[in-house]
């Protein structure tokens, strides 16, 4: 886990919204991480690639690894939009195309389960994860099909070949798109004075 972000504007702020309600609604869920950006290694590869808010040009890989029980992240499906509520534009929402995907070592999640029950774990980040999302959220997310087949659910990606294993049995994941409507109104924000012109 990272640092949050201190003050979170458009699609990164339901994300962190919802990474801190999963830190306490999902138990089992020990990596979790914001929205992620497509990166290119020099070997071609194609990895989800998060960067660490830190100052620095420091982007960390996110992929599948064994010596890891879960990795959850982020992604944006779309460009966030300004949905209007009324022909004078004085309130509307954003609404934030997003998806959330999660890789799965099961045996590290429950050792004395010898059967694929990563179904039951996306059920539980749809329902205790998505749907029971704090007040700030609540109603406003429309979760869309959990993608449980591994071509599709890191399509965005080309992992190495030694990486590409821990996508078969016993490891699984699923990704779900989302959409998050947040409220937007501009009569709201702070006004500020302006000094008249001099001349």
């Amino acid at each position: 886990m990272l640092a949050p972000i201190p003050n979170p504007q458009l699609a990164q702020a339901p994300v962190e919204t919802l990474l801190a309600h999963f830190a306490t609604a999902l138990p089992w869920l020990d990596n979790a991480y914001g929205l992620v950006q497509t990166g290119v290694l020099k070997d071609k590869a194609k990895m989800p690639q998060l960067y660490e808010q830190n100052g620095t040009l420091y982007h960390r890989d996110l992929y599948p690894d064994d010596s890891l029980a879960t990795l959850l992240f982020f992604e944006r499906d779309g460009a966030s939009e300004i949905v209007w509520g009324d022909a004078l534009h004085l309130a509307g929402h954003y609404v934030h195309p997003l998806a959330l995907v999660c890789w799965l070592n099961l045996p590290l999640i429950d050792p004395l389960r010898g059967y694929d029950f990563s179904s039951e774990l996306a059920l539980d980040v749809l329902t205790r994860g998505l749907l029971k999302s704090p007040d700030g959220l609540s109603g406003l997310i429309e979760p869309g099909e959990i993608e449980q087949r591994s071509e599709r659910i890191f399509q965005r990606y080309a992992f190495p070949q030694e990486r590409q294993q821990l996508l078969m049995w016993p490891f699984a994941g699923f990704r779900i798109p989302f959409t998050v409507k947040q409220q937007y109104r501009p009569c709201d924000a702070p006004f500020t004075r302006l000094s008249p012109p001099n001349n």
